[in-house]
């Protein structure tokens, strides 16, 4: 009875000892989860908790990125309890979606800058050009398959019609719209004067720039110059009429001679017409004698 007992015994020990040996070598011959790094990562086919030795993986670049080079090796295998990363060739690049060609009265602007412009995570994004405004889809960027969303549609700016001006109309009668850069042309009626551009446009801003003119009736009352005589101008005096005056002989001017009707008045205060003072003394006034001095001439 002992004796089987023991042995017994012994078999239950030596399986232990099996079963602890093949642990240590399974475990021992186990490999972590490879971390290649370098926008690469597992195919889901190679993608386990754990691998044996032996065992081989296989590796592709992430969204947006691309091979370098098509050949080149793609795989690892798991050697002992680790990988042996020299055999793993594959370089990944970010995918490009290719420049965009300009849509319609516009431009797209890429983000960031330069080459990485049209890159994976570019950003482009739509510019109406001057006059236009941009409607729909104002930005699109660059993914794993190109280019998302649709082109951008960029409208003509438009205005209501410009207003009508006191005595004074347009050349043409008003429309009921305008569109960016249409322009009206403003006259004034007969004996009025224009102040202001005549034409205005409409801007990017769908008002008509600038102001329109203004018509007024401008005319100046004839000025009077004491000791003058005017020599230029007929009355009546209108927007930009002149007059000149001269003095009357024995009078000096001060002032300007000429004048110019403007829209608030003349330009220049009428000129004045001083006398000139000349004053002789005799020879008696200016030396003085006794009362009893005589003077002879010969």
């Amino acid at each position: 009875m002992t004796r089987n007992l023991c042995l017994c015994y012994i078999q239950l020990c030596s399986f232990f000892f099996v079963v602890v040996c093949f642990c240590y070598f399974v475990l021992s011959a186990q490999c972590e989860t490879p971390k290649p790094g370098g926008n690469r990562i597992l195919t889901p086919e190679s993608n386990k908790p754990t691998y044996s030795g032996g065992d081989t993986v296989t590796f592709q670049c992430i969204v947006g990125y691309k091979p370098v080079n098509s050949k080149a090796s793609k795989t690892l295998t798991c050697s002992g309890n680790s990988w042996d990363y020299s055999t793993l060739k594959l370089e990944c690049t970010k995918k490009t979606c290719g420049a965009l060609p300009d849509f319609p009265n516009g431009r797209y602007i890429y983000s960031p800058e330069g080459a990485e412009g049209i890159l994976f995570g570019a950003t482009a994004a739509a510019e109406c050009n001057e006059g236009y405004l941009l409607l729909r889809y104002p930005d699109r960027h660059c993914r794993d398959s190109g280019w998302d969303g649709r082109e951008p549609v960029c409208e003509v700016v438009k205005c209501l019609p410009p207003p009508e001006i006191l005595n004074g109309q347009p050349e043409e009668p008003l429309l009921e719209e305008y569109e960016y850069g249409q322009a009206v042309t403003y006259i004034c009626n007969a004996g009025y004067t224009r102040f202001g551009v005549s034409t205005v446009s409409c801007s990017n801003n769908g008002t008509f720039q600038p102001s329109p003119p203004e018509c007024e009736k401008v005319s100046c009352d004839p000025p009077s110059v004491l000791n003058g005589n005017k020599i230029e101008g007929i009355p009546p005096y209108r927007y930009k009429s002149t007059i000149k005056f001269a003095c009357t002989s024995g009078f000096k001017m001060e002032g300007s001679p000429s004048l110019v009707c403007e829209r608030n008045g003349w330009d220049l205060p009428p000129p004045n017409c001083t006398g000139e003072s000349e004053q002789w003394f005799s020879v008696c006034d200016l030396m003085p004698f006794p009362l009893n001095f005589k003077l002879t001439f010969f």
